[in-house]
C-alpha cells in the first residue's frame, strides 16, 4: 500500500466522520473524483479507506 493513498484515506475519513457527526448521521457512501493527473490509485485508496475505517462509524461504507 502506498503511503500517499493512506494519507488521502485518513483525510477522507476525518472529513466524512465530521460531516456525519454534524448531521447525526451514519455515512453509507461517498462519491469522490481524482483528476487524471493525480497519482492516487483508486483501488489502493479504497483498500486503505476500508482498512482505516474499521471500528469507526464509516466502517462498511463505499467510496
Amino acid at each position: 500500500m502506498l503511503m500517499h493513498e493512506m494519507m488521502v484515506a485518513q483525510s477522507l475519513l476525518a472529513t466524512i466522520s465530521d460531516e456525519a457527526a454534524k448531521h447525526n448521521a451514519k455515512p453509507i457512501g461517498a462519491k469522490i473524483s481524482c483528476g487524471a493527473l493525480n497519482p492516487v490509485n483508486d483501488e489502493t485508496l479504497c483498500f486503505a479507506f476500508e482498512a482505516i475505517a474499521k471500528d469507526t462509524p464509516c466502517e462498511g461504507m463505499k467510496l
